[in-house]
């Protein structure tokens, strides 16, 4: 069988852009549960250490964290003004104000039941039986408890 290179590369690039999208999400749960988005939508940019300080958390990992949330894109980086960064209204919609009709990291902690639940749902495809809801991960119902999506 002959690969058609072309095909190949755009495929591959559709996987690596999913897959760097998957290993994201674990980041924007740990963001919404210590409250890092919520920090940073404030009108103020922060440097990491300030972002730390407000947030008290490791300004280590904090950086590594806004440099991630930066190159997806959920958060802006401002390299004139001492390294800081902030969340501009349409990412503070979507990650910073659990108020909002599109704050979306709730979908972010039910696509983590779904690799979680990833047993349960082998077996289902091998049984026909399905997943009682009661018996998702978790991190399903955490996301469904606190109304952080619109399910």
């Amino acid at each position: 069988m002959e690969l058609n290179e072309t095909k190949l590369h755009e495929l591959l690039g559709k996987v690596v852009t999913k897959m760097g999208a998957a290993a994201n999400g674990p980041l924007v749960t740990i963001g919404d549960k210590l409250g890092l988005y919520k920090s940073l939508s404030e009108p103020d940019a922060l440097s990491s250490s300030e972002l730390a300080d407000k947030t008290n958390t490791s300004e280590r990992y904090v950086r590594e964290w806004l440099a991630a949330q930066a190159a997806s894109g959920y958060v802006e980086y401002d390299a004139t003004n001492n390294n800081n960064f902030y969340m501009t209204p349409e990412q503070t919609a979507v990650f910073g104000n659990n108020k909002s009709p599109v704050f979306m990291t709730g979908g972010f902690y039910a696509v983590s039941s779904v690799y979680h639940d990833e047993p349960k749902v082998e077996e289902a495809f091998k049984t026909g039986k399905g997943i009682s809801w009661g018996d998702h991960n978790p991190s399903f119902r955490y996301f469904k408890n606190n109304n952080i999506c619109c399910f």
